[in-house]
């Protein structure tokens, strides 16, 4: 539909002079909006997709319920903390709702709170649930689609492509590992230099593995995700990630 308004919108330029300038800014709209509309599904089509709705409806209920078992153990009356044990290893950090005027310790209020350890169990399960589906779920995670796209999609072809413009790495032998020769150098090479051609291919061969290997080492080895629970030399890590928040449970 957009390119018939031009084609439209250029007839009329010939046939409306008293107009021309609104149909040339007419174009001028039209063709930007096809060059967003373009630039978009290009981001769409080539970014690692993870799917946070099938996350949410998979998780929903069992991280509610987890949720609801947390904030009911977020404010305890001043009944309850009375009977509990103050050094028992279960109450891990007693805080108040505003900032104490003195530097004492006032256990007699009404607006103390215990975050118990019970509660923090319950914060680092919820995320580490959430974690993990988004991460290594075969259905929603974000591991499948980099899987997809990356490592076994565009990634060897996009380092391929900067030497092979160059025509300075080859492709292996359909029926062996051996790499082809670099017929277009050979060509090159003058008559006194033929000589070298067996060095110059293996040289070229040499080279090509190389490329391959680290390719396969990025594949294979570097873009996997790492965890506590899983060990790689991956680079992608999150075990950080899952310490930051546990941290900040306990602050809060």
């Amino acid at each position: 539909l957009d390119n018939e308004r031009i084609e439209i919108c250029s007839l009329l330029t010939r046939i409306d002079r008293d107009n021309f300038e609104e149909y040339i800014n007419e174009i001028s709209e039209i063709n930007r909006n096809l060059l967003i509309r373009q630039g978009i599904k290009q981001i769409d089509e080539s970014k690692i997709y993870v799917d946070v709705k099938g996350i949410k409806n998979f998780l929903e209920k069992d991280i509610k319920e987890s949720f609801d078992r947390s904030m009911n153990l977020q404010t305890l009356s001043l009944d309850q903390i009375q009977k509990l044990d103050l050094n028992s290893d279960n109450v891990m950090i007693p805080y108040y709702d505003e900032p104490s005027i003195s530097n004492k310790t006032e256990h007699n209020t009404s607006n103390l709170k215990i975050t118990s350890y019970s509660r923090f169990e319950q914060f680092s399960d919820m995320f580490l649930k959430i974690r993990d589906k988004f991460i290594a779920s075969n259905e929603f995670g974000i591991d499948t689609y980099l899987s997809m796209r990356i490592r076994h999609g565009t990634l060897l072809g996009e380092i391929r492509s900067v030497f092979e413009n160059y025509y300075l790495i080859t492709k292996k032998e359909d029926t062996s590992k051996d790499y082809k020769d670099n017929l277009y150098w050979q060509k090159l090479l003058s008559k006194s230099e033929l000589e070298l051609s067996t060095y110059f291919n293996k040289t070229m061969s040499d080279f090509s593995q190389k490329i391959d290997a680290i390719s396969d080492e990025l594949k294979n080895k570097k873009l996997q995700i790492k965890t506590e629970k899983k060990e790689s030399e991956g680079i992608l890590i999150t075990r950080m990630i899952v310490k930051s928040c546990c941290n900040f449970s306990r602050k809060e």
